[in-house]
């Protein structure tokens, strides 16, 4: 499978193009000029577009593609499908849910059902590269403020996506990268980790010519909160630094780790 990573044009996103044999894939092509584009560039015709969530930043370009492509297979998550049905009407139309899986020629695309930024969030996995939307970031986490969840996010990365391997890739929807780990120095000072992450980040040779700039999860979890939320050090950091917030988020969790989650993700809200 090759991948191509996309900016957009008429928005901060990234998307992804996928070309296995004679199949094409595209992931939340919200830039749809672009994204006809790429398709025409491999000489082959699109066979999915997949949509990891309903927001219109991820499916802004659905219109443009399917009119373009409109044998094209749109795959969903169901619990987000009609939401993201309201801004085209495909002909074909697959609705998917963790356990089901999508053939792209000799690969196959996992799905995974990933909510907390929004309900019916969903990831795909293949061969060691995780399209995770808009649930993990570089530095960080979906944010929650726009029809999602903390607590469900939370669920996520505790259920789902520590049943990864460190050397699992991501693909973000954003590059938050830089913003992100300043945030994580702001909480933690004394993060050595973060403070390298953002040496790298801030370093253009660290970035190839497409300008996004990706991790592992074994990195992530080495430096970033979201992922160390388990960690007593940081829950008393959080609880000692940020008392009026780690209570209001402890009255709303079950587990001090939830709670750890929760105050980042809201510190975060506010930075």
């Amino acid at each position: 499978m090759e991948i191509t990573v996309l900016e957009s044009t008429v928005s901060d996103n990234y998307f992804y193009g996928l070309v296995d044999g004679d199949d094409v894939a595209l992931i939340d092509p919200v830039d749809g000029r672009r994204a006809v584009d790429w398709v025409e560039s491999t000489g082959l015709s699109l066979t999915y577009l997949i949509n990891t969530h309903f927001h219109q930043d991820h499916v802004g370009g659905n219109p443009t593609v399917l009119e373009a492509y409109p044998d094209a297979t749109l795959i969903v998550g169901d619990t987000d499908a009609d939401r993201v049905l309201q801004s085209s009407d495909p002909e074909d139309v697959r609705r998917v849910k963790a356990g089901d899986s999508v053939r792209l020629g000799a690969t196959t695309l996992d799905v995974s059902d990933t909510p907390g930024h929004t309900p019916g969030h969903i990831s795909l996995f293949a061969a060691g590269h995780l399209f995770s939307g808009d649930t993990i970031f570089v530095g960080g986490a979906g944010n929650c403020s726009f029809g999602g969840d903390p607590g469900q996010l939370y669920g996520t990365f505790r259920d789902v996506i520590s049943a990864f391997d460190d050397s699992t890739t991501f693909y973000p929807g954003h590059d938050y990268a830089e913003r992100d780990i300043e945030f994580i120095r702001s909480i933690e000072p004394d993060n050595d980790g973060a403070a390298e992450m953002l040496e790298r980040v801030r370093s253009s040779a660290q970035r190839p010519s497409h300008g996004l700039f990706l991790t592992t999860l074994g990195e992530e979890r080495s430096y970033n909160p979201f992922f160390r939320v388990d960690e007593s050090s940081l829950q008393e950091r959080l609880r000692s630094a940020y008392a009026e917030t780690w209570s209001t988020c402890r009255g709303r969790s079950d587990s001090q780790a939830e709670a750890a989650f929760r105050t980042v993700r809201q510190l975060r809200n506010h930075w």
